[in-house]
């Protein structure tokens, strides 16, 4: 049985007073339905002319109206139709049977023993000969159930019985249930029924019907556990209108296909445990609803939202906004509307269909799989309305734009805000820029950028000073997180430098929202460096560690063709720990709904097992308007739970960068060689190693630039003795690289024996020597200095 509470009149057509009840329900009996797990209505039958009866409570009596209802139940029988007696049409056995043969093959789906059964004789004619429909018994109405404060209420004793609905047909299969029925929605321009029905059952499948047929069009194997919901897409210029069926697996696949027959046209990958919800449509017996059931229910029709209790997914705002736009533009990749040429290219929308899912974090919830798509999708639809300096297209600024056409800009806005509060929260900050569009427009020349607190900042100056020495005159941003993290005195002695600035983050980027569930204390720490870049006011950007020192200009790697030709130049780490690692691992899972770059493939160590590291963060090089969505991402990695998460499996911020490219389908390049020595040389039993500070050759293998500070090993006081600077050495090729490990009173030692054809080590050259003896006698200045001052300090206390 089942029961809908409606307004009773209102569906009868009689006329609705203060003085009559407002409210009633309906109650039927489904014949030969043993067990009902769903239930919809079908809405009347086409063309009918017969009335049906609708129960008045006023007057006890059944009035007419010229409409008739038909429904679907299923459970046991498996499939059920339904229809008032006096339905105009009844479903034949012999085009059923016809139907179903031909549109689903034994290959797809097999009935064992599947008998559709008509109605019994009797009553099959009782039906066609009805010139007036029949008067089931029934009981007058009962006073309404009255109770106050949630009390239960004394149920009255004369309870009406059902008005019985026969069935017209059944299918019955007694190894397949179906488990749930969902209704398409109506068009929304004629109000009448698209006559489709999703139906899932108990072996995996999801089954197409036509209502009005009572035909199986299409199944789907493979979606154990489904849910299943509409989409309604409404079409542009001269298409049709058409539906899209959602389909929800319980392993945690979204798939969208377009109905009838069309293709699978999105898959996502979304997790499990979530719920497919289907807002509108019509209740049971909703048919009857005129105006209102059309509406269905308004803003929220049709649209299918994936929930539970950690995140909100979106899915159709950009979905059906792009898919419109695609049917607007008509148009092979690559090419743009001439007179929409602020809207996406069609290579770009498949882009943003493919990667559509939006996600709202609400807890401590890292989700990696599909950072790397939702981050694509923004640089989508960034890129459709925005030039790359950050400036909206000018012919989005039209004011002749159709209104078509500007309905789908509005969705692309909206679509891109939503993603851009998800990914990147830190970029809304009162005192900066505010939006990632104003941040691009905030971009201008070539710059150097540092970070550094209290414990490195002599460190910055002497690095400040040995890039000037070498003949740079590009201006220089310091930047640090806070008050604490670097005191006034040593901020003033920076700034003292020609053409320095020394800038607070928290100034310019909303920090805290990197961490909004407060697991850190917002400290970024490392993370700080790709933060800085971000922040920065140069559109390309040199970033140098705080302890690196330079050999040549560091302006000479804006002509590199490896930069000219990516916009990002990044440089490797020392060869270390062949074999499987974490840090694989590591980045295989963040990629796993999507392959890595063909240059990873082959230029990445860690992928052939080379080496446990794979690049560093000592000097980074980029073009920030051509790699904007990499360096957000970088940022991302770098923050709150994501930076926990990655800090575990990788040494701080080094490995986020050329990551973050491969999750954005970023290009970018490695300078030649992996990370060498810069120091002195000793000799082996097998050959010679060298011994020093980290380092990095130019294109043509001369001597660039180094990092780890002037002494032996910098963390240590034992290593704090000048290094003699005398050689240099690198590996070329990865392979079986030997390292000795520093120690508290010795730096690192790269090994070059005889049987080491890869690595290849010389004695610097005269302009060298002269360079690092200068750096050398700044540091021993800048160290006296130091000491003055603090003790000048001790003594004003």
């Amino acid at each position: 049985m089942a029961v809908k509470v409606v307004s009773g009149h209102r569906e009868i057509g009689e006329s609705f007073t203060s003085d009559q009840p407002a409210l009633t329900y309906k109650k039927w009996a489904f014949q030969r339905q043993k067990t009902i797990l769903d239930l919809i209505s079908c809405g009347p039958a086409a063309s009918t002319s017969i009335v049906s009866p609708a129960f008045n409570p006023v007057t006890g009596q059944f009035a007419s109206t010229r409409q008739s209802a038909r429904y679907i139940g299923v459970g046991s029988p498996m499939i059920t139709f339904y229809g008032t007696s006096e339905a105009s049409r009844s479903y034949s056995l012999k085009n059923v049977a016809n139907k179903v043969t031909s549109a689903v093959t034994s290959a797809v789906f097999s009935f064992a023993k599947t008998i559709w059964t008509h109605t019994p004789a009797s009553l099959t004619g009782a039906i066609a000969s009805a010139s007036t429909p029949p008067s089931p018994k029934r009981a007058q109405p009962e006073p309404p159930i009255s109770g106050s404060n949630g009390a239960e209420s004394q149920l009255p004793d004369n309870v009406a019985p059902p008005v019985v609905i026969p069935a017209l047909c059944t299918l019955s299969d007694p190894n397949r249930q179906i488990t749930s029925v969902v209704p398409s929605p109506r068009d929304p321009v004629t109000g009448h029924s698209t006559g489709l029905a999703a139906m899932t059952d108990n072996l995996g499948r999801v089954l197409l019907v036509d209502v009005r047929e009572g035909e199986i069009v299409r199944v789907w194997k493979g979606m154990r556990g489904a849910q299943v919901g509409w989409v309604q897409d409404e079409g542009v210029g001269e298409e049709p209108q058409g539906l899209i069926l959602a389909m929800y697996a319980a392993r945690g696949a979204l798939e969208l296909y377009t109905v009838r027959h069309g293709p699978r046209i999105a898959a996502f990958a979304v997790g499990v445990d979530m719920r497919l919800l289907q807002c509108g449509g019509g209740v049971l017996g909703g048919a009857y609803g005129g105006e209102a059931w059309m509406r269905g229910g308004g803003e929220c029709e049709a649209k299918c939202l994936l929930r539970n209790q950690r995140r909100l997914w979106v899915l159709l705002l950009t979905f059906l906004a792009v898919l419109a736009l695609r049917r607007f533009l008509r148009l092979e990749a690559g090419h743009t509307h001439p007179k929409c040429a602020c809207l996406p290219a069609a290579h770009k929308l498949d882009d943003i269909l493919e990667n559509t899912s939006i996600s709202l974090d609400q807890g401590p919830v890292i989700d990696w799989k599909n950072m790397g798509g939702r981050a694509r999708t923004f640089r989508a639809l960034m890129e459709a309305r925005y030039t790359p300096e950050g400036h909206l297209r000018r012919d989005c600024e039209s004011n002749g734009t159709s209104p078509l056409v500007s309905e789908i800009i509005a969705r692309l806005d909206e679509a891109k805000d939503l993603i851009e509060e998800d990914l990147y929260p830190f970029v809304f900050s009162e005192a900066g820029p505010g939006s990632t569009d104003a941040l691009l427009r905030s971009f201008n020349g070539r710059g150097i950028v540092m970070t550094t607190g209290n414990h490195h900042a002599l460190m910055a100056l002497h690095a400040i000073r040995g890039i000037r020495r070498v003949g740079s005159t590009l201006p220089i941003q310091v930047f640090y997180q806070a008050e604490e993290d670097l005191t006034l005195a040593n901020r003033q002695l920076l700034s003292a430098e020609v053409d320095v600035e020394v800038v607070d983050i928290s100034t310019l980027l909303d920090i805290g929202a990197t961490d909004p569930d407060g697991v850190s204390d917002h400290r970024l720490g490392w993370g700080l460096k790709p933060f800085a870049m971000l922040a920065s006011r140069f559109s390309e950007v040199v970033l140098v560690d705080a302890d690196a020192l330079f050999l040549q200009n560091p302006e000479v790697m804006f002509s590199y063709p490896l930069y000219v030709n990516s916009g990002a130049l990044l440089f490797r780490d020392r060869t270390l720990f062949p074999g499987h690692n974490n840090t694989r691992d590591f980045f295989e899972g963040i990629m796993e709904d999507q392959p890595p770059s063909i240059y990873w493939s082959l230029e990445g160590r860690i992928g052939r097992g080379l080496s446990v590291h794979e690049g560093e963060s000592g000097v980074v090089v980029l073009d920030k308007r051509r790699n904007f969505h990499a360096l957000l991402m970088t940022c991302k990695m770098n923050s709150g739970h994501y930076k926990h998460k990655m800090y575990a499996a990788v040494h701080g911020d080094k490995e986020s960068y050329w990551m973050a490219h491969e999750l954005t389908d970023t290009p970018y390049r490695w300078a030649p060689g992996g990370g060498g020595t810069l120091g002195f040389l000793e000799p082996t039993d097998e050959g010679i190693r060298v011994c020093g500070q980290l380092f990095h050759v130019d294109a043509s293998f001369r001597p660039l630039w180094g990092n780890g500070g002037m002494t032996s090993n910098k963390n240590s006081h034992e290593g704090g003795e000048t290094i003699r600077f005398t050689h240099w050495a690198t590996d070329r090729d990865f392979i079986e690289v030997k390292w000795d490990w520093e120690k508290a009173d010795k730096p690192f030692c790269l090994h070059r024996d005889v049987a080491q054809k890869g690595v290849q080590w010389n004695e610097l050259g005269q302009g060298d020597l002269e360079t690092l003896a200068a750096a050398s006698d700044d540091w021993k200045k800048l160290q006296i200095e130091r000491d003055q001052r603090m003790k000048k300090k001790k003594g004003e206390q």
